[in-house]
Parts: C-alpha cells; sequence; structure tokens
C-alpha cells in the first residue's frame, strides 16, 4: 500500500485502539464463525493435507491460544489485501467497506493499516455485528445486511470495498452481490476479493466422488453442495479464465493471483486475491452468469460440474443409506436390550415378591408361636439364657415372674373344650 502514515501504523499496532490498549476480542463462538481456529485431536494425523497445510499456516497459528491466532490471522489477511491495491492508493479520507465482515476479524485492523479512512463493516451474522457495536464501534461503522441485496447505502458510497472469503461459499446470488457492490463503489472505487484456486483444492482431492482439479474444466465449481452454513456451507472454486470471462464483464481486472492469501509469501496454498476497478454499462446478473461465447472451457466446466454433482449425490445417498442403517442397527440393539431389561425387571419383580410372601408366612408363624402355651412357659429359660450369654452373674438376674400349676389347669381346660 502507498503513501500511508508507516509511523502511525507502528504507534498504534496491531488490535489496538489509538491509546495503546489491546482491543477486546470477542466470544470464541464468533470468532470461529469465520475459520475454525481450533484443531480436533488426531485430525491432522487423519489428514496428511491439512497437516502440511497447518505446517504452512505457522506465522500465524498458535496451537491452544485460538484469540492469538484470530488477532495475528487477521493482521495477515488484512495486510495482503491492502498490499495487493495499486501503487499510489492512499487511505486518507477515503471510505472502506468490509464486506462479510464477521466478528471483526479484519475489520479491527483496519484502523491502524488504512489511517485517515472512515471504516465500515457489514455481515449478515447479526449477534456479531451487535458484538462489534458493543465494543469497537465508534470508531468503527457496522450494519446487518439481509441475505440478498440492495445495501441500504446511496451509489457511490465506498472508495474500496474488502471482501475476504465471501464468494468462496456464495454459489447462489453471487451475480447480484458482485453487481451491488460495483454500485456502492466510487467512480475510481476499488473492489478487492478473495477466491479458492488451486491453493485450497486439497478437499477436491480426498473426496471419494470427485475426479480432483483442472483448471480448465473447473470454471465456477460447486463442491460439498449440502453443507448447512453451521458446516461452513458449500466451497466454491474458481479458475482463473473463468473470473476474466464473468467478473471481467463488470470490473477492469487489475490484479490477479491465484494462492497466496494468508500465509507466508511464495507460498502455494491460500485463497487467490482479486483487484478490481468498476467499468461503466448497465448489467443485469443474467449478464454475469450467461456463457462466454466462443469459449469451450465453459461448456466442458458444465459438464464437469454436473457429472462431480451427480457422484456427489451417489455419493451422499450411499452415506446417508448406511447411516441408516447404522441408526436402523442401533435401534434394534437398544429394542433388545431394552426388552432383555424388562424381562429382568420381570423376574426380580416375581422374585421379590415370593420372598415378601415367603416373610409374611414367617412372620404369621412367628406370631402364633409367641402366643403358644410352649413359648410361654419356655419364657424363664429364655431370659436365664440371655442374662448368661451377657456374662452377668445368675444372682443378678432378673426376677421372672413364675406360671402357677393353677394357671396350666385352668389353660388346659379352656383348650379340651
Amino acid at each position: 500500500m502507498a503513501d500511508t502514515d508507516t509511523r502511525e501504523q507502528e504507534s498504534l499496532g496491531p488490535g489496538r485502539d489509538p491509546g495503546g490498549h489491546a482491543l477486546p476480542l470477542p466470544p470464541l463462538e464468533l470468532m470461529e464463525r469465520v475459520g475454525q481456529l481450533t484443531v480436533p485431536p488426531g485430525s491432522l494425523e487423519a489428514r496428511p493435507a491439512l497437516a502440511k497445510l497447518a505446517a504452512e499456516a505457522r506465522p500465524w497459528f498458535r496451537p491452544g491460544d485460538p484469540g492469538e491466532t484470530y488477532v495475528r490471522l487477521g493482521e495477515i489477511l488484512c495486510e495482503q489485501l491492502l498490499e495487493a491495491l495499486p501503487d499510489g492508493w492512499s487511505s486518507h479520507g477515503k471510505r472502506v467497506l468490509d464486506f462479510g465482515c464477521g466478528a471483526g476479524r479484519i475489520l479491527r485492523h483496519l484502523p491502524s493499516r488504512a489511517p485517515g479512512a472512515e471504516i465500515w463493516g457489514c455481515d449478515i451474522d447479526r449477534p456479531s455485528v451487535e458484538w462489534l457495536e458493543q465494543n469497537l464501534s465508534p470508531p468503527l461503522h457496522v450494519f446487518v445486511n439481509g441475505e440478498y441485496p440492495p445495501l441500504p447505502q446511496p451509489a457511490g458510497a465506498f472508495d474500496l470495498i474488502l471482501v475476504g472469503s465471501v464468494f468462496t461459499h456464495l454459489a447462489e446470488g453471487w451475480s447480484a452481490w458482485l453487481l451491488e457492490l460495483r454500485r456502492l463503489l466510487s467512480e475510481d472505487g476499488l473492489l478487492v476479493v478473495t477466491f479458492t484456486n488451486t491453493g485450497l483444492s486439497f478437499p477436491l482431492e480426498e473426496a471419494e466422488w470427485h475426479d480432483g482439479w483442472d483448471e480448465d474444466r473447473i470454471g465456477m465449481h460447486v463442491f460439498n453442495s449440502g453443507a448447512t452454513w453451521d458446516e461452513g456451507g458449500p466451497a466454491i472454486y474458481h479458475s482463473m479464465w473463468w473470473i476474466e470471462a464473468h467478473w471481467g464483464r463488470a470490473f477492469e481486472l487489475l490484479h490477479l493471483q491465484p494462492v497466496g492469501w494468508g500465509f507466508r509469501p511464495g507460498s502455494l496454498y491460500g485463497q487467490g486475491i482479486a483487484v478490481m476497478r468498476r467499468r461503466g454499462g448497465d448489467l443485469t446478473p443474467d449478464d454475469l452468469e450467461a456463457i462466454e461465447p466462443g469459449e469451450p472451457r465453459e461448456v466442458e466446466a458444465l459438464r464437469y460440474s454436473l457429472r462431480n454433482s451427480q457422484l456427489e449425490t451417489a455419493f451422499r445417498r450411499r452415506e446417508a443409506k448406511h447411516l441408516s442403517d447404522l441408526v436402523d442397527s442401533e435401534r434394534r440393539r437398544l429394542e433388545n436390550k431394552l426388552a432383555a431389561q424388562r424381562k429382568r425387571l420381570a423376574r426380580e419383580r416375581r422374585k421379590l415378591r415370593r420372598r415378601r410372601r415367603k416373610r409374611e408366612r414367617a412372620e404369621k408363624e412367628a406370631r402364633a408361636y409367641r402366643r403358644s402355651l410352649s413359648w410361654r412357659l419356655t419364657a424363664p429359660l429364655r431370659a436365664l439364657v440371655r442374662v448368661a450369654a451377657a456374662g452377668a452373674p445368675v444372682s443378678r438376674a432378673p426376677r421372672v415372674r413364675s406360671v402357677r400349676p393353677r394357671h396350666l389347669v385352668r389353660s388346659l381346660h379352656r383348650r379340651r373344650r
């Protein structure tokens, strides 16, 4: 970036306010909505391509410290977007928009990296924008945008629009958004957009159903189309020739690099960067999406996309069938386990009822035995036995009421009657 006050950048430093204090960090949940910052155990060992990617990311990747990783990555991404601008571009007096800013991964660094500029940001994720409003506004200006255009700003509102990792996930509506950003640019305004080319193509090679990367047949290629936004959404790949043919209808391409965004200089990883200046003329989304006349790679790219979509659909169906079989198997296992537990519980209940009846009979017999004549006749003897067992002298044994003979005779007469 040319003609900027380097001393002011150094005084503010990355992620700091004008007073030199460190800026607050958003919650981890918001930070990871724009990219995963933690690595699950075993994931790098299971995916060698991902392990290579992590090794290339060492300038900013801090294992075990997602906050530091978030700040360092945002700083590098911001610097590389601004470094791609034409020589002589100055930020002073400019209005800059970070489209798809999230919780401010790049936006938080713009006041120090683009001094003298009025900084704006917008995102579709309301919690992220609300956090920015509560913690970093002012000096930042932020607002929530809808899923589809337009934005609430007037035409020509911004001199520079940065779009990091947005069109890498837009399978639908990309042409309408591209034209809306073109509307918001001033007459000499610049649009900086990142895209995915060979630098992050390893998922295509890893996928069981995909034929892999082929620059001539990729065009605009949708991968993992069934992914939800919580899962990161679909991944969009662009060939360089396709960008020149389609994006070039609305913009003059000033700079186009296929890889490197977010990685060290010379790296073959990362997204590509396109720096564009708006062209004149009235265009519609259909104009941008139309097949380029006389370009045989267009038709081949459509065939390639259709073939891999069919392969992905077949794979997803097999995967869904496999998961359904696993669910059915687990359900049967649980049902059998529940039935066995019910049988065991029924047996225990029967055992308990038998024991209860046995105890009740024993208690009934004991009560009858205690009321019997023999039990009462032997009461003195049992008392003596208890005293002897306790070790007390016999002379100290408690007096036990003797049973007189006439009581026995009366009792016998009653029984005979």
